[in-house]
Order: C-alpha cells, then sequence, then structure tokens
C-alpha cells in the first residue's frame, strides 16, 4: 500500500537527500526489555503483546521509535506501551485499517503536507533504515513504515473516540480573553547594580562567620591522578580494511556520522555522492574509521588478555610491559577534578573528563576514539573530597563575602528607593522627574497585550506579568529584578475591553480549554490502564 509513495515520489529523489526533516535528528535510547528480550525469559504479557519476544513486540517498538523521529524527541518505553495499549483499544472498538486514501492523507498530514512529504521522504527512510537495523534496498524497511502509519491513524481515530467532548465554564474564558486584551501603558526606570558601590570593609571575625554558615560551598571536589596511553593504528591495522565502500555505506556512514566528519555538510549529501571527489573525500572519513574500528579490536583483545579488569589493578610498571610491545607509553596526567579538566595535552577534555568516573575499584577506563587513535586511562590515585580550612581558602571567603554583602545591601537600597519614589510621587511629582532625582534611567514604553510585551521588557514578562493583575493605572509594581539591576514600573494607563460571553473569540477560548481538559482525563484514563495492565503482568493481579 504505501508502494503510492514511492511511484509518486521516485521522480524526486535527486533533490530529496539534502533536505533534513525539519528537526534536528537525535540519536535513539532502547531501554530494558526492548533492547535485551530472550525467550528463555518466559512470556510477559501486556495487554496480549508478549514482552519477551522481539517478533511481538516489533510493532510497538517501531511505533515508538517512528513516532520519536517525527516528533523529534527520544524514543522510550513509554511510547512502546502506550502504543501496545492503544492498538489493544483499536481492535477492541473494531477499528478497521484505513484505506489507501485515508493512509495517504494521514501520511502528508503527518510531514506536514504534500510537498513537503515530497522533500523528506527519501532521508526519512534513509534514518529509518538505520534506526530499525534493516539494510539494503528500502523495500526491506517499506512494510514496517506501512504498518506504523496504519497503527497511527487506528490509535488516532482511538483517541478521537475517548477525548469526548471536555467542559470550561464560558466565564473563565471570557476572563482569560480579557486578560489577553488588557491594553497596558507604562513608565520604567532602572537602578543600575554596576553604580553601586558601598563601601565593606569585613573583620576577620566577620569572614570566619561567613565561612561557617557557607561551608558546603568551599567544598573541594575529588581530585583524580590517571595515566593514559594513547594507541594509533599500526601498519597491519591499515592493510586489515580492504573494502571499498559502497554508495550505501557511504550514506549510512554519513547520516551517523555527519557532525564528526570534517567539512561536511549533510544538506549537500547527495550532490557530494554524485561527485568523484565527494565520494572520495566521504569513503578517506569511512576507512578511517574502519581503521579505527580494527585498532579497537585490537586493543580490547589485548586489554582482556593481560590487564582484565577483573583482577586487582597492577601496579604501573606492570601496564607499561603490556602496552609498550603495543606501541603504547603511558603517560601521567596531573591531578585534576571536573572543574579543572586539563586543556593543553594531546587527549581534548572531552574524552579526558571520562576519566573522572575511575577507582581503585573499576582502575581501567573503556577505549575512547582520539584523533584518528583510541586512548585508555588508568587510575592512580584519588584524593577525596574535603572542606578545607579557612586559612587555605581566606582569599574566596574574602571574595564570596564581599559579593554576599554588596547584594544584600543592595536589595535593602532598591526597597529603599522604591520608597522613596512613591512618597515623591504621592507628594505631586510626576514618575519620570522624581526617578531622575534619585539618579535613575526612565523609560516610557508604548501601548501593548501581555502577548506582545516590548523587547525590553522580555527579560522581567514573567515578573512583571505575575504582578499587573493586582495594579490599576497610577500604581507602583513591586521591584522587579532585570539581571543584577532594579527595575520600578508605574501604570499610566490600564484598558481593559468589555466582555462578551458570545464573542466568538471567547467560544474558541471556550473550545481549546474543553479540549484541553479532556486530553486531561484521557491521559489520565490512559496512566490508571497502563499501570493496572503492568501490575497484572509483574504479578497476575489486577485488572484491565
Amino acid at each position: 500500500m504505501i508502494t503510492w509513495l514511492q511511484t509518486s515520489l521516485g521522480k524526486h529523489h535527486k533533490t530529496l537527500l539534502g533536505l533534513l526533516l525539519g528537526v534536528t535528528i537525535v540519536s535513539f535510547v532502547f531501554f530494558g526489555a526492548w533492547s535485551n528480550a530472550h525467550p528463555e525469559r518466559g512470556a510477559k504479557l501486556f495487554f496480549g503483546v508478549d514482552l519477551n519476544s522481539a517478533r511481538a513486540s516489533e510493532p510497538y517498538s517501531d511505533f515508538a521509535v517512528l513516532s520519536a523521529l517525527l516528533e523529534g524527541r527520544r524514543a522510550t518505553d513509554d511510547g512502546i506501551h502506550l502504543g501496545i495499549l492503544f492498538s489493544y483499544l483499536a481492535d477492541t472498538a473494531q477499528i478497521p485499517a484505513p484505506s489507501p486514501e485515508k493512509l495517504k492523507k494521514s501520511v502528508e498530514e503527518s510531514f506536514g503536507g504534500e510537498e513537503s512529504l515530497r522533500s523528506k521522504w527519501a532521508l526519512f527512510v534513509g534514518e529509518v533504515q538505520r534506526l530499525l537495523g534493516t539494510s539494503g534496498a528500502q523495500e526491506n524497511v517499506l512494510p514496517r513504515i506501512e504498518r506504523y502509519f496504519s497503527m497511527r491513524w487506528r490509535i488516532q481515530q482511538v483517541q478521537e473516540r475517548l477525548l469526548g467532548p471536555g467542559y470550561s465554564l464560558p466565564f473563565e474564558s471570557a476572563l482569560e480573553w480579557r486578560a489577553q486584551n488588557t491594553q497596558w501603558t507604562l513608565d520604567t526606570a532602572t537602578l543600575s547594580a554596576a553604580s553601586f558601590s558601598p563601601k565593606i570593609e569585613p573583620d576577620e571575625a566577620a569572614l570566619k562567620g561567613y565561612f561557617e554558615k557557607n561551608k558546603e560551598s568551599f567544598r573541594i571536589a575529588p581530585r583524580i591522578t590517571v595515566n593514559y596511553a594513547a594507541f594509533t593504528p599500526s601498519a597491519a591495522d591499515q592493510a586489515a580494511v580492504t573494502a571499498t565502500a559502497t554508495v550505501d555505506q557511504l550514506r549510512n556512514f554519513a547520516l551517523e556520522n555527519a557532525q564528526s566528519i570534517p567539512g561536511f555538510d549533510l544538506a549537500k549529501l547527495d550532490e557530494q555522492l554524485k561527485s568523484d571527489a565527494g565520494r572520495v573525500s566521504l569513503e578517506a572519513s569511512w576507512r578511517e574509521a574502519q581503521v579505527r574500528d580494527v585498532l579497537v579490536a585490537r586493543v580490547s583483545m589485548l586489554l582482556a588478555e593481560k590487564l582484565p579488569v577483573e583482577e586487582e589493578a597492577p601496579p604501573a610498571e606492570k601496564i607499561k610491559q603490556v602496552l609498550e610491545p603495543a606501541g603504547a607509553a603511558l603517560t601521567p596526567v596531573g591531578a585534576f577534578d571536573e572543574t579543572s579538566v586539563p586543556t593543553t595535552l594531546p587527549v581534548s577534555p572531552g574524552i579526558l573528563a571520562n576519566a573522572l568516573s575511575l577507582s581503585a575499584e573499576k582502575w581501567r577506563s573503556d577505549i575512547y576514539p582520539s584523533g584518528a587513535g583510541v586512548v585508555v586511562f588508568f587510575h592512580q590515585k584519588t584524593d577525596p573530597a574535603r572542606i578545607p580550612a579557612f586559612e587555605e581558602v581566606r582569599e574566596k571567603v574574602n571574595t564570596g563575602f564581599l559579593r554576599a554583602e554588596k547584594s544584600r545591601l543592595f536589595s535593602e537600597h532598591t526597597r529603599t528607593v522604591r520608597d522613596q519614589l512613591g512618597s515623591a510621587i504621592a507628594g505631586g511629582k510626576k514618575f519620570a522627574e522624581a526617578a531622575q532625582a534619585l539618579g535613575l534611567t526612565v523609560k516610557s514604553h508604548p501601548a501593548f497585550k501581555p502577548g506582545s510585551p516590548p523587547s525590553e521588557l522580555s527579560p522581567v514578562r514573567d515578573a512583571l506579568f505575575a504582578e499587573l493583575p493586582a495594579l490599576s493605572a497610577g500604581d507602583l509594581a513591586p521591584v522587579l529584578r532585570n539581571g543584577a539591576d532594579a527595575l520600578y514600573v508605574r501604570i499610566d494607563k490600564k484598558e481593559t475591553p468589555e466582555l462578551d460571553l458570545n464573542a466568538p473569540e471567547i467560544q474558541n477560548i471556550t473550545a481549546i480549554n474543553s479540549r484541553y481538559a479532556s486530553s486531561g482525563s484521557l491521559r489520565s484514563l490512559m496512566d490508571e490502564l497502563l499501570v493496572a495492565e503492568t501490575t497484572h503482568a509483574n504479578t497476575g493481579k489486577g485488572t484491565r
């Protein structure tokens, strides 16, 4: 059935692969029961589906993966469980499979229309092949894609039936509409934190008191000392890779490693595959990856045989004796923690940071890529976390005390300034005049509605609109913090529209709120069904 897509899209393939799905393609994580299912565990039924059977659960794991791909998020077990649940409900409600016409329309809607579908289909199929682990011709994955869209259509029918009408009070919708359409005109005045320079001269007792109250903030993190060994491909590793990459292999390699290929532009993949120079460049990166795989296999075997992690950590001398014949030296790295990962070593800080998980028990790391080769880290020692003596961090204590005290004094100062501003306005002064007399920077803003405040008020939008409903024209709002600065807001005008419960806009809000309330009820129902069936599957108790 899905072949109508191939027929209608086939002639467009020359331009399709240069376009992404409209969202960043992400890696997907699969959990427990789905990636490690074994028949010997015995059946574990969930709404009649054996969770321990890869074949039985395949349609639902496909559903989770493809739904996540279209929505630009990670696939999780929750998506698999919901797929099973909704399919069970669709079967119970005897909802048939969609007709070819309905399926075609559903697929187009999933991609945002027919033209959008044409521009994204080829890359979508290629990405599904990669994520589902299929290979070769597209015909290997097309039946699974068709099954997904058919399942998606049936599930949508179930959701439409279960959602129901929902309910929302029209008067609440009217109040919401009025809040959205109230027009505000504001004046603001800014008190700069940078211009606030109080004289602070702490004595020893004040510093020690601050240290005692904030000891945890001065705790020194665990520091680890490691050695690392860098392995580079040998001539034998290079010679082991004799195959030439096919176009499909290059395509899959590019899709999986787009971020790590130097100078590669995924949008130009089709163009690069048609170019001799482009294929040579891609194949060079592909070959480097293949050689690294051979190197990883060689190093893995060496470490498993000579330095197995199951044994106690050997002395550094023994590690050297194992590594040197393999062409790798043991290089020490000075003590560091997560805030001070060295940046001047041949090993990148991002890779080196993995060594922080090592310990006396886990004394050897996994194998990590580094340039054209790989590296392995070996634990030497760990200095445990500790709270230092006051004298050891006196300068940091002094800096922290001055910062905290300035912040406290500035907060007090902002409240004093607001009181002075309010008194001046009550005495007959204009807001701008009173604010300027206090050294504040004044600005008047044009009238706006909550949905479109002036850009300069964006940083304080949430705090501002939390205060506005309780204010009227002429009121002075509580002090707002705009970054480090203090912001004073005076309401110049507040224009509130009249309510009309029969207005189309209010009826539209009521419909949206009703739909939202209904969706919440549906989710609650789904949660109850999932919990009940999970209990039944795990214990044999509970009910559907």
